[in-house]
């Protein structure tokens, strides 16, 4: 947010983006700088971790195919879940 309030030819420039959009919402972008405007939950941690877990688990299937289960398993878990 400091540099838009110092930046004055950034902030001119946004200005008219924002108002090709005929939305008077668009102004209120502000908000978005500020640290509690995105809150999200603790247990969002899991996707980076599933994430690496599956990059590691690919090559190990690669070379010991009994792994697949261990690869395919939480992903058909989370998938056929009832809601």
């Amino acid at each position: 947010m400091t540099r838009v309030s110092s930046d004055v030819a950034l902030r001119v420039r946004a200005r008219l983006a924002l108002g090709r959009l005929r939305d008077p919402h668009g102004y209120d972008l502000w908000w978005l700088s500020r640290p509690d405007a995105v809150q999200l939950p603790r247990w969002y941690i899991a996707f980076p971790i599933l994430t690496v877990a599956t990059l590691v688990m690919i090559p190990l299937v690669a070379l010991r195919p009994d792994l697949f289960p261990a690869l395919l398993g939480p992903a058909l878990w989370t998938r056929f879940q009832p809601k």
